[in-house]
């Protein structure tokens, strides 16, 4: 025993595999040697066979190590854009179940009387909310403040529907989760309609609103995560993490961004699918109907904070 401890401890170092067996074989003639009262010999023996046996083992742990670390390191990036795009999800759920208390109007959409409601009534009557000054784009006159998504995420029925700010956060954007923490202690204290866009509420989100999104155009783009580089989705890229922008997302890539659609299917996309000639954007200019005629717009809702 003492002799095949001391063997499958050398093979073990080699191959690991030999090296739990020369393991327990080397305990067990030490054992037997111990307790023979000096009958038995080859102590030395299982005392080398455990010691090659335990070398064996770490070599082997480590090469087990160097093959895990790297395909857990990757996990890791993939289940943070699965819990980004669950985010982006939950915000469209929100804006959609606001759309139908609305007329299928979204915040940026709203007419006069919606105005009135969820923006306040001090809303300068010279502006005839909800109509389409331009035909040839879907976009309607708005209140300012719907044109940020710090205000429509502070509007009081928002609130209601995302329930909590953590899901305005992305975890693919660790630099804004200090931030975050931070909304989630003053949540009950955003009212856009009584105190205006806050870039704080702004500063703790990851995600942006689109002017052209529309309940009655499925393939319009309703929000985006920040790391978009301009501010329509007809032109620019995803910014990377190798990036020196201030939107820069470090969980993302270049070429690595989230979306979700009116339909409110949500996607992990690329470069391929907005700017110019990105397929989702190709779809969503060419869609008809809803609030305003004309094609769709691309323009991002930044404003406060984003």
């Amino acid at each position: 025993m003492a002799i095949a401890s001391l063997v499958c401890g050398i093979l073990g170092i080699c191959i690991g595999l030999t090296a739990p067996v020369g393991l327990i074989l080397g305990i067990v003639a030490i054992r037997k040697t111990n307790s023979s009262g000096g009958a038995i010999g080859g102590k030395g023996l299982a005392i080398g066979g455990v010691i090659t046996s335990c070398v064996g083992m770490i070599v082997c742990l480590g090469i087990l190590a160097s093959m895990l670390l790297p395909a857990l390191a990757r996990a890791k990036p993939r289940a943070n854009r699965v819990k980004c795009l669950n985010n982006c999800k939950q915000n469209g759920m929100a804006m959609l179940a606001f759309a139908q208390d609305n007329g299928e109007r979204l915040p940026w959409q709203l007419n006069q009387a919606g105005v009135r409601n969820h923006f306040g009534a001090n809303a300068s009557p010279s502006i005839d909310f909800g109509r389409q000054g331009n035909p040839g784009i879907n976009e309607v006159f708005a209140h300012p403040n719907a044109l940020q998504t710090a205000g429509v995420w502070g509007l009081a029925t928002v609130k209601a529907e995302l329930q909590t700010p953590k899901i305005l956060h992305s975890p693919c954007d660790p630099s804004r989760a200090a931030q975050n923490e931070l909304v989630q202690e003053s949540w009950r204290l955003y009212d856009t309609k009584a105190n205006g866009v806050s870039a704080e509420l702004g500063g703790g989100g990851s995600y942006t609103f689109i002017r052209g999104a529309d309940t009655q155009r499925p393939s319009s783009v309703l929000l985006v995560t920040r790391n978009w580089s301009g501010d329509n989705l007809g032109s620019g890229s995803w910014v990377g993490s190798d990036s020196d922008s201030g939107r820069t997302m470090d969980g993302l890539t270049s070429s690595q961004g989230q979306l979700v659609l009116m339909d409110g299917s949500a996607k992990q996309a690329t470069n391929a699918d907005l700017g110019g000639g990105g397929q989702i954007t190709r779809a969503a200019r060419m869609s008809t109907g809803g609030v305003a005629r004309g094609k769709t717009s691309l323009n991002i809702l930044r404003g406060a904070g984003l």
